[in-house]
């Protein structure tokens, strides 16, 4: 659309949502595309209707829900992964276009690049082969629950397979979707106020994992039990694409070995540490920057856990005995146990594009 001079990224988005409160700054277009908006995550947000998630919503009736939200941070001035901002970009493409979402896709996206397998996911239409979902409890598993796709609408609901992706990816990068110029940008950090890079360029993940040295652009996706991730090596011209409908397939672990093996490089063999040494690094730490997070190493089914409390845990893979990759984030993060002059573990260090440090208290 940009392409075609019927709006510019540096457009605001009051533009096509009058209504749409400015919050004293300018969100553009170009702000939602590299997640820089400072909009709140809308998944976060709790509806009023306990039911929210398997209603059927007008993309404007979910706008009103979270738009007078209050701003996280200025627009440009940082990096947050937001699905609002992805939620508002599609409903400017409705109103500039005047025709759905799924139907603009569908002529402007999925036909050019030869796409016949790959649907907006409307759940009434019937779909060949659609998969249902699943997930693990305990030594059990049950269905994956139910889920409006008017709900993640433009920041999801795509039903597609690896070999369609494969055609979208041939077409993107041929310059039957965008020009050079536009791909060029979309896959380039976006440079924030301050004139460092932020995190993403036009949706992608800009190098949150190194695979053999190599950088990588990717985007992750889940929802109700489906899980995905798309990862390039622009350098080999390696494309990895992952569809699971299990919620427990560890998707960046495995892409990542799969990239490595399509570059016709072996996996590297994990570094052994001696579980006596595993012991001396379990207990509790506090941030320093944040003394209300707390987070337990502890081992639990044979590895070596780091869980902050109320919050997110994470698989500590080796790299050598006091250093270990925090598997399955993002931005990809390292953490280091640092030990006084005792050679007692009194802290570690987490490498996250900044470094965090917690201290032991337990």
């Amino acid at each position: 659309m940009a392409e075609k001079q019927k709006l510019s990224l540096q457009d605001s988005i009051q533009k096509f949502i009058p209504d749409f409160p400015s919050k004293g700054y300018t969100i553009t277009v170009e702000h939602l595309l590299t997640h820089t908006s400072g909009l709140t995550e809308f998944f976060t947000l709790d509806h009023p209707d306990p039911f929210a998630l398997r209603r059927d919503f007008k993309p404007m009736e979910l706008i009103q829900f979270f738009m007078n939200e209050p701003l996280e941070f200025e627009p440009g001035t940082k990096s947050s992964y937001t699905n609002s901002g992805y939620f508002l970009l599609g409903y400017i493409i409705e109103v500039v276009s005047g025709v759905p979402y799924g139907a603009y896709l569908q002529e402007n996206i999925f036909k050019p690049s030869g796409m016949t397998q790959t649907y907006y996911g409307d759940n009434s239409q019937v779909i060949p082969n659609r998969v249902s979902s699943y997930f693990k409890e305990g030594d059990s598993f049950r269905n994956g629950e139910y889920r409006s796709m008017t709900v993640p609408y433009a920041a999801g609901a795509l039903l597609s397979t690896v070999e369609e992706m494969s055609k979208w990816h041939q077409s993107l990068y041929q310059n039957k979707l965008i020009s050079r110029d536009l791909l060029t940008a979309s896959i380039t950090a976006y440079r924030l106020k301050d004139e460092t890079v932020g995190d993403f360029g036009y949706g992608w993940f800009i190098n949150p994992v190194e695979v053999q040295g190599s950088p990588t652009l990717l985007h992750p996706g889940g929802i109700s039990g489906f899980s995905s991730l798309i990862m390039y090596l622009p350098k080999e011209d390696v494309l990895v694409v992952l569809l699971a409908n299990f919620n427990e397939v560890k998707l960046e672990e495995i892409g990542t070995q799969a990239a490595t093996l399509a570059m016709g490089k072996k996996l590297k063999d994990e570094v052994f540490v001696d579980k006596s040494i595993w012991e001396t690094f379990k207990g509790k730490y506090q941030m320093t920057s944040d003394v209300s997070r707390v987070a337990l190493i502890q081992e639990l089914e044979g590895k070596l856990i780091i869980k902050v409390e109320n919050s997110w845990g994470a698989e500590l893979s080796p790299t050598n005995n006091t250093t270990f990759r925090v598997k399955n984030v993002k931005p990809s993060a390292t953490l280091e146990f640092i030990k006084d002059e005792m050679g007692k573990v009194t802290k570690f260090v987490i490498n996250q594009g900044a470094l965090y440090e917690w201290v032991r208290i337990e």
